[in-house]
C-alpha cells in the first residue's frame, strides 16, 4: 500500500511548480538570443519541468485506481482470518462466505472526497467476511486505515446463533464533515439481546443480491 500516494488522490497534485519552470524556460529562450549561455539553462529548465511533470503524472491517481489499491489491501485469505475466528473450514461449509466493504467514517477520519463517479471515499475502510456453520454466523471485521501506515488496522470477531438473530436490515445513515453531509448504506444484523453487527458497503446490485441470499439464508437456518 503507498499510502504517500493515496494521500495525494485526496489532497490532488499541484502542477504550480512545472508551470512556473515551463514560463522562466522560456523566458530564458528569448533571453538567449542576445546571450547565448541562457539557451543552455532554458534548455536544462526544460529537462527539470518535463521530469517534474512525468514524476506527477505518475502519482496521480483516479477514483477506480484508488479503489483497486484499496481492495488488494484488504483482500484477506481464509487461511488468516479463520484462525482469528478459532474454527476450521469443514466447520464453516454451509453456504459460501460472504463479503462486504465499504468506505467508513469511523473511527475519525481525515480526508473525504467526492468521486467523479458519485460515490464517497475516505482514508478509512472496513470489510466484513461473514462464515456459515451448520447453528452460527461467524463474523471478522477490519477497518484499515489507507493514508497513515503507523495505524494498525481494528479486528475484532463475533458469533450470532441463527436462532438468536431478529433481523436483518439496510439503511442510510449520514455523517457531517467540514460543513458537508456525506451518506452511505450500512447492513444491520441484530440478535435477540439488542446487540448487532453493522456492515458498511458501496451501494450496488452486488451489495443488494448479497443481502437477499443472506436474508434468504438465514430464514432457511432459522425455520430448520
Amino acid at each position: 500500500m503507498d499510502f504517500e500516494r493515496n494521500q495525494k488522490y485526496f489532497k490532488g497534485i499541484s502542477y504550480a511548480g512545472v508551470v512556473w519552470l515551463f514560463v522562466l524556460s522560456g523566458i530564458l529562450l528569448v533571453a538567449g538570443i542576445w546571450l547565448w549561455p541562457l539557451l543552455i539553462v532554458s534548455v536544462l529548465l526544460s529537462g527539470w519541468a518535463v521530469a517534474a511533470l512525468i514524476v506527477k503524472k505518475k502519482s496521480y491517481m483516479t477514483d477506480a485506481m484508488y479503489d483497486e489499491a484499496v481492495e488488494t489491501y484488504t483482500k484477506f485469505l481464509p487461511e488468516y482470518v479463520l484462525p482469528k475466528l478459532g474454527v476450521d473450514p469443514e466447520e464453516v461449509n454451509e453456504a459460501k462466505p460472504m463479503q462486504f466493504g465499504g468506505y467508513s467514517f469511523f473511527p475519525q477520519i481525515a480526508f473525504v472526497k467526492y468521486g467523479a463517479d458519485g460515490f464517497t471515499r475516505t482514508n478509512r475502510f472496513e470489510r466484513s467476511i461473514l462464515f456459515f456453520s451448520r447453528d452460527a454466523l461467524h463474523c471478522y471485521y477490519v477497518n484499515v486505515e489507507t493514508c497513515f501506515p503507523n495505524q494498525p488496522p481494528i479486528e475484532r470477531t463475533t458469533v450470532y446463533f441463527y436462532t438468536d438473530i431478529v433481523s436483518c436490515s439496510t439503511q442510510t445513515e449520514s455523517v457531517q464533515k467540514d460543513g458537508k453531509i456525506y451518506t452511505f448504506n450500512t447492513l444491520r444484523v441484530t440478535n435477540k439481546s439488542g446487540n448487532h453487527l453493522s456492515f458498511t458497503a458501496k451501494d450496488s446490485p452486488q451489495f443488494q443480491q448479497s443481502v437477499n441470499a443472506l436474508r434468504a439464508l438465514l430464514k432457511e437456518k432459522k425455520n430448520a
